[in-house]
């Protein structure tokens, strides 16, 4: 594959899908909840199926806003110089192919996740937001790699190519040389 092609690759709308319907299959529950709660003259219920319904709002706001930009912008991006990881449409994490050391793959709460090693975090730390730093220094404390790549939020037909990619683009050059 050619190591200067640019390569884009974006979030699963199919899984961006699922968790809309979910947030308001649980909004709704939590409105049902609440009403025959009120309606039985049972306030606690009453109460907890309005705080469901409010979280449910939240999560069916940001995945709504998420769902609207699934194909605006993608999640990963290869180029020749770097690995871009759009976290979001406001944080975007740009590495170079030269500071990765290597790649882990490990699962976490039936998540699967590629962990980007890098060869100096404190360099790609110290060019984080103060809110990105604090949220990424979790990962730190449970030894975690710094950045990491969500399996699940690449399409599925995209997954293999994406492996094959990340391998060449870190690792066949060096290769090579050394052939």
């Amino acid at each position: 594959m050619e190591n200067s092609q640019e390569m884009h690759f974006y979030e699963s709308r199919v899984r961006n899908v699922l968790l809309f319907v979910g947030s308001l299959i649980f909004l709704l529950l939590g409105v049902l909840v609440s009403g025959v709660g009120f309606n039985e003259g049972d306030y606690v219920f009453g109460v907890l199926g309005i705080f469901i319904s409010v979280i449910f709002i939240l999560c069916l706001f940001l995945v709504a806003r998420k769902f609207g930009n699934t194909n605006s912008y993608p999640y990963l991006t290869l180029t020749e110089e770097y690995l871009i990881i759009n976290v979001t449409a406001m944080d975007q994490f740009q590495i170079k192919w030269d500071d990765i050391e290597a790649f882990d793959v490990y699962k976490m709460n039936n998540n699967k996740f590629i962990g980007i090693i890098l060869n100096d975090e404190d360099k790609y730390s110290k060019l984080m937001s103060n809110k990105m730093r604090k949220l990424y220094q979790m990962n730190t404390k449970m030894n975690l790699p710094l950045f990491n790549i969500v399996w699940g939020q690449i399409k599925r037909q995209d997954r293999e190519q994406l492996l094959e990619e990340l391998d060449y683009r870190t690792f066949g050059e060096q290769q090579s040389v050394e052939n």
